[in-house]
This record gives C-alpha cells, structure tokens and sequence, in this order.
C-alpha cells in the first residue's frame, strides 16, 4: 500500500514540473472543521444514578460525548497544474489543530454502618493531532473570472493521539482505600492513515496572475492505532514509569487475542482494536497564485 502512495504523489509531482513552465500555480488557505460522522468514546456513559440500601449508598456520576477529533482550525499549501480549461491536478499539504476532549467521571461510596466512605474523582483527556498531504482532481464546469469547481483526493494523514488520566482518591478507610493521586499518560501509535477528501468551491481570478477561493470540504478518515505506550506514570508525585513491567508499559491493539494472550511478561499486552473519528466538514479560503497568462 505505501509503495501505490509514493507512486501516486511522485506522477503528481512529475506532472506538476511538466507544467511548470506554462500552467503552474501555488496556494495557501485556513480555515476551520467541525467534526463529523462522531461516535461515543468508549467506557463512559452518561448516567447518574443513586443507589441505597441497608448497607450502603452509592453515586456514579459519569459525563460523555459523542465526538469526532477533526474539529480545529486547519491550514494547508499547495501546488497545482491546469491540465486544460476544465481539469486541474493538486498536491497540497496540510495541518489539523485538533480540539482536546476532556471527560469527567466520579464515585461516592458511603458505608455508614462501617463509619467510612469513598470518594473517586477521575479526569480523563484526549489530545490529538493531524498533518499530511491530500492528491487530488479538480472538475471545473465552466472557465471564467468566477469560477465554481469540485475536487476529490486521497488523504494520507499522520495523526497523534495522547490520552491522560488523573485521579483522586479520598477514603476514611483505615486499611485498604489510601488517599492518593495518580496520573499517566499515553500515546497512541500508528504511522500512516488513508481516507477521502472531497470539496466544493469558487474561484475568483482579481487578474491574470492572483485569485482567491472558497470551499466547503470534507475529510472522511478513522484513526485505528496498532500501539500505545506509557510516556508519564506519576503515583503521589513519585515517578513510576521506569518500574513498569513491559505489558503495563505497552498495549498492542489486535483484532483477537486468546485467554494466555497477556501473561508473556515479555511482550506488550493486548486489547482489542478501537475505531477513533477524526472525519470533519469545513471551511476554507485562500489565495491562489498563478505562474502563467
């Protein structure tokens, strides 16, 4: 599959020098997405509930959203050749600032007649990021000062996921619930992701040699990493990373494991994979420079 990329952007590059000399151009746009096709992020729910019985009452109190990471401002530069008066090929490279995700989960425990309680307060945040290139057709229907145009294009994208944890931990029990803190951090691996990019817009030409745009687009794409690895493990200040073992410092997504899958010390433990949405709808302006009349 990589060797079919590197192909498709060397013809783009080779066609983009071929016109170089009569029909080239470059371009530069931002914007901002917002995301898209979202899905529910796993373990958190959004109940509330409160239970009581003749032991103990019980409060959980979970927060959720459904989201996709393609929402940020984005920002992208180009390089372009006019085939003919209706068909253009582009090369454009671009940057996605992804929003972080912040999720809030508690419980409260109260034991009244053992005379203690229990109280968690867990933060957990997503931060991701995305660059990469996007090869693509341009259809324009008509030629003119004003100009609409369609576009369509691979998008090959490298994208960064962190997850971080915080928790707090408050107990009068006397033995077995210490009050402590505790975070850690992770990053997800994968290094590189296909999707689709498709756009709508209008060229304006103010002369010869400068236009601007306007487009509407959408990036289709699920980032699906095949690694995590612990960068920060902090128990009540003190670090703990180095006194990990190799499976609680690394986790091997896959698609099945069996029962014995995760009591090899000697490997990365396993879990199975998860879909993350970094799909988006935006919008874009820019300013296009053409290198001919």
């Amino acid at each position: 599959m990589k060797k079919q990329i590197y192909l498709i952007i060397i013809v783009l590059l080779l066609c983009q020098f071929e016109g170089a000399g009569q029909k080239f151009y470059i371009l530069g746009s931002g914007g901002y997405s917002f995301g898209f096709l979202r899905e529910f992020m796993p373990a958190f729910s959004t109940t509330a509930q409160i239970k009581g019985d003749t032991i103990f009452s019980y409060v959980d109190q979970n927060e959720t959203h459904r989201v996709s990471f393609g929402s940020g401002a984005s920002f992208s530069l180009g390089i372009g050749t006019t085939l003919n008066n209706y068909l253009s090929i582009e090369l454009t490279g671009f940057i996605n600032a992804c929003h972080a995700l912040k999720f809030k989960t508690s419980e409260y425990y109260n034991y009244p007649n053992e005379k203690f309680f229990i109280d968690f307060n867990e933060s957990h945040t997503y931060k991701g990021g995305e660059f990469g290139l996007i090869p693509a057709i341009k259809f324009r229907p008509v030629s003119g000062n004003i100009t609409p145009y369609a576009k369509v294009g691979l998008l090959i994208s490298c994208i960064n996921l962190t997850y971080t944890y915080e928790g707090n931990y408050l107990t009068t029990h006397p033995q077995y619930y210490p009050t402590s803190h505790e975070s850690y951090t992770y990053e997800m691996k994968r290094k590189l992701n296909l999707g689709a990019n498709v756009a709508i817009g209008v060229d304006f030409y103010l002369i010869d040699l400068l236009s601007i745009f306007v487009e509407a687009n959408g990036n289709f794409i699920n980032y699906v990493p095949n690694k995590a690895v612990y960068t920060e493990y902090i128990v009540n200040g003190k670090d703990e990373l180095k006194n990990l073992t190799l499976p609680e410092r690394e986790v091997e997504f896959v698609n099945s494991f069996s029962s014995t899958g995760n009591q090899d010390i000697t490997e990365p433990s396993k879990q199975l994979k998860i879909t993350v949405p970094f799909s988006s709808l935006g919008l874009q302006a820019g300013i296009r420079f053409n290198f001919y009349r």
